[in-house]
């Protein structure tokens, strides 16, 4: 299973759907582009189309997007798109707890 090494040496297990911590962004000046790409995958989708409507656009999202996962035990926020992949980690990290990996 894909796993993710946060700047302080934590693991970030991946294999869970949605993964916890994984989070979603999209560059604001691309904005027009997503409501675009959209618009055109629901206007685009058959008429007898299998599946909610809503798969559609999940799936018109997905592709647009680029995505980060925060560390479940220090905060860290790790972009694995970029190359190379780059950790960022908060100037106050947050306190393991008991149990915590």
């Amino acid at each position: 299973m894909p796993k993710l090494r946060c700047p302080n040496g934590h693991v970030i297990d991946l294999s869970a759907v949605p993964a916890p911590g994984e989070y979603f962004y999209r560059p604001t000046a691309g904005w027009d582009e997503l409501v675009e790409e959209i618009v055109a995958a629901v206007r685009d989708r058959p008429a007898d189309a299998a599946g909610p409507l809503d798969e559609t656009v999940s799936d018109a999202l997905a592709g647009l997007a680029t995505y980060f996962y925060a560390c479940g035990v220090c905060g860290s926020l790790v972009f694995p798109a970029e190359a190379p992949p780059r950790g960022y980690t908060p100037s106050t990290p947050r306190q393991q707890q008991d149990g915590d990996t």
